[in-house]
C-alpha cells in the first residue's frame, strides 16, 4: 500500500514548501475550503469566493465541560508562564534534513499550522467502536456503532462539505495479541481510511482512542509500567506504517486519558490525590509517546504531534500539572482540548435547548482559559472534538456551532466537529450529533455545517 507514497511525499514537500512561502508573504487563512478536487488548500482569506469543502465524525461518550470542583486557578502563576512552557520542550533546536530528498523539513510553526488546518470533522463510531462481542469478525467492528464502513466518496462529501482537517479516531487494543502486535489486516484498513483523505491533500489527524482500560492504558501508579509498554508498543508500528506521509498526517497520544468508572472520571479535582497521581502518569505516557514517534524514521523525526490532559477537559489542560513532554523537534508539538459547552445544553440530554448569553460565557471563558496557557505562548491548540446534541433544537445548535467555531478561529485554534451519523433527538442512550450521513454521503444538517464552514 505503500508503493506510490515517495513519489506523493514529494509532491507534498513542494507543497509545503509553497504553503511556507505563501504564508510567510501573506499569512495562512484558509478558511478550512478546500478546491473542488480537494488537491489543493486555498491560501487566502475568509472571503476567498472559489474555496469549496471538507469533512466530519461520531462520538461514543462525552467528556465533562470542565466545571471542575476544585475551581481550577488558570492564572499565569498557577498555570505556568511561556517561559515553562518553553522549558517543557517546545524550544528545542532541530535542523534536520529530510533523508531520502535532502531537502530540509516543514519550519511552519505550530500556531501557523494549526491557522492552516482549517476546520474539521470527526470519522466518530467508526474504526473507534469497542467491545463488540455480537459480530463475527473483528474486521466488522468498523460498522458496529455507526451502521456502516468509511468510503472514498464519504470522505469526498465531507470534503466537499468545506473541511479541510478528518479525524479518525482508532481503537487499537480489540486488534492486538497479548504482546501488543497490531493486527495486520486492521493495520491495512486504518491506513486505507487515512489514504481517502490524505489523497484528497485533507489534514489528518490519526489517534488512538478507546484504549483507556485497565488492561492497556490506565493513568495510575501501579498500572503505569504497562501503560507505558502499550503506548510505546502500538505508537511504534503506527509510526512505522506511517514513516512516509508528510507532515499532513498528525499523531494523537491518546483519546480523553482518565480513571475510567471511578467518581472522578469526569471530573478533574486536584484535591483528590488520585487526579494529581494521574496527571503524573498521562505526562509520563505523553513523554512515551513523544519519545516513540521521533525515534521512528521519514517524517516521524518532525511531524506534529497532539497531546492531551486529563480528559481532555479545559480545566486539567490549563491545570499547572499538565505539563508538556520535551521534545527533539522544534515547536512541532499541539495540545489537544474538548470542548461540549456547556454540558447542560451541548451533552445532556435532559438539559436545556437554548444557547444563550451564559452558554455564549461558558464557550468564552474555556476558550480564553487555553488562549492564555499555550496559544498566546506561541504552543498550536487543536479542538478535536465539539458539538451541541440534537434536543429537536436545530436553530440553536445553529447559532452555537456559528459561536464558537468563530470564537475558536478568532483565537487562531483549529476546531473538529464531532460527528456520530446519530441523527434522532438525544435521549439518556442515544447522543444524536450527526451531521452526515455516513451511508448515503448526503450532508443532512446544511445550516449547521454552513455555520461551521461559512
Amino acid at each position: 500500500m505503500n508503493v506510490s507514497r515517495t513519489g506523493k511525499r514529494i509532491v507534498g514537500i513542494l507543497m509545503a514548501a509553497m504553503l511556507s512561502c505563501s504564508m510567510f508573504l501573506y499569512g495562512c487563512d484558509n478558511g478550512g475550503k478546500g478546491t473542488e478536487g480537494g488537491t489543493e488548500q486555498n491560501a487566502g482569506t475568509d472571503n476567498s469566493a472559489e474555496s469549496t469543502d471538507l469533512p466530519r465524525g461520531i462520538r461514543s461518550d462525552l467528556g465533562n465541560d470542565g466545571n471542575s470542583s476544585s475551581g481550577t486557578d488558570i492564572s499565569a502563576d498557577e498555570n505556568g508562564s511561556a517561559d515553562s512552557i518553553e522549558d517543557n520542550g517546545q524550544n528545542g533546536a532541530s535542523d534536520e534534513v529530510d533523508s531520502l530528498t535532502g531537502l530540509e523539513t516543514n519550519d511552519t510553526s505550530s500556531v501557523d499550522f494549526v491557522k492552516c488546518m482549517g476546520y474539521g470533522w470527526n470519522l466518530g463510531n467508526a474504526l473507534d467502536a469497542t467491545n463488540c462481542d455480537w459480530v463475527g469478525n473483528k474486521m466488522d467492528y468498523e460498522g458496529a456503532w455507526c451502521g456502516v464502513k468509511a468510503t472514498p466518496e464519504l470522505i469526498e462529501a465531507v470534503n466537499n462539505a468545506g473541511f479541510s482537517t478528518i479525524r479518525i479516531p482508532v481503537s487499537w487494543h480489540d486488534h492486538v495479541d497479548s504482546n501488543y502486535n497490531i493486527d495486520s489486516q486492521w493495520m491495512d484498513r486504518v491506513q486505507e481510511v487515512v489514504d481517502y483523505a490524505y489523497d484528497r491533500n485533507m489534514y489528518v489527524i490519526l489517534d488512538v482512542h478507546h484504549d483507556v482500560t485497565e488492561d492497556y492504558y490506565y493513568p495510575t501508579k501501579d498500572r503505569l509500567d504497562q501503560s507505558k509498554s502499550y503506548m510505546a508498543a502500538v505508537w511504534s508500528q503506527i509510526s512505522e506504517r506511517f514513516a512516509d506521509y508528510d507532515d499532513k498526517l498528525i499523531f494523537e497520544s491518546i483519546n480523553e486519558p482518565r480513571l475510567v468508572g471511578r467518581n472522578n472520571e469526569w471530573w478533574y479535582d486536584k484535591n483528590v490525590p488520585e487526579c494529581p497521581e494521574a496527571m503524573e502518569c498521562i505526562n509520563e505516557c505523553n513523554q512515551v509517546f513523544v519519545d516513540t514517534v521521533r525515534s521512528s524514521k521519514g517524517w516521524n523525526k518532525e511531524r506534529f504531534i497532539i497531546v492531551a490532559s486529563y480528559d481532555d477537559a479545559y480545566e486539567p489542560t490549563v491545570d499547572a500539572g499538565f505539563k508538556l513532554p520535551t521534545d527533539t523537534a522544534d515547536d512541532k508539538l499541539l495540545v489537544a482540548v474538548h470542548m461540549y459547552l456547556p454540558y447542560d445544553f451541548a451533552g445532556n440530554p435532559n438539559g436545556t435547548a437554548v444557547f444563550d448569553d451564559s452558554a455564549k460565557r461558558a464557550n468564552d471563558t474555556a476558550l480564553n482559559s487555553v488562549y492564555d496557557r499555550f496559544v498566546a505562548k506561541g504552543v498550536g491548540v487543536v479542538i478535536d472534538e465539539y458539538g451541541a446534541m440534537n434536543k429537536g433544537n436545530d436553530d440553536q445548535r445553529v447559532l452555537y456551532y456559528d459561536y464558537f467555531t468563530k470564537a475558536a478561529k478568532d483565537l487562531g485554534m483549529c476546531t473538529v466537529a464531532w460527528d456520530n451519523n446519530v441523527f434522532e433527538v438525544s435521549t439518556d442512550s442515544t447522543q444524536g450529533f450527526g451531521l452526515i450521513d455516513y451511508g448515503t454521503k448526503k450532508v443532512i444538517k446544511t445550516e449547521i455545517i454552513d455555520a461551521i464552514v461559512n
